[in-house]
């Protein structure tokens, strides 16, 4: 992870107006892949967390309990936010097309908007 953040740090701006553009919209692609697989991890960081859970016999009721808060703190999020995008990206990786928040998808970018929107209390526009 630390070598594709100095990449994307260590970028150098195009000369002309058409590679600015071209690094835009690659940089789009990328954040929206990122999105997508934040949503992915975090699916499978609940279910490993439910499982483990379970093992040690954790009631079915109480399993899950205090995951958003660790995904939240992951992403210097409150743990408010941290349940809601946890509850976003459940339904991203289990209701959406597997292909969801690869370059080229927007699916991930509007599941971020639709979190922005609910985040400040914004009307969400499919």
């Amino acid at each position: 992870m630390q070598d594709l953040i100095a990449a994307a740090g260590s970028l150098q701006l195009s000369s002309d107006g058409a590679g600015l553009i071209d690094q835009l919209r690659g940089l789009e692609d990328l954040k929206s892949a990122a999105a997508g697989m934040q949503a992915r991890i975090a699916v499978a960081f609940d279910f490993a967390q439910r499982r483990a859970q379970a093992e040690v016999g954790i009631p079915l009721a109480e399993q899950g309990q205090g995951v958003s808060a660790q995904i939240a703190l992951a992403r210097s999020e409150s743990p408010a936010r941290g349940s809601r995008l946890l509850g976003l990206a459940k339904a991203l990786v289990t209701e959406m097309p597997p292909h969801a928040g690869r370059p080229g998808d927007r699916l991930a970018e509007r599941m971020a908007g639709h979190a922005a929107g609910q985040r400040n209390g914004l009307p969400v526009s499919a």
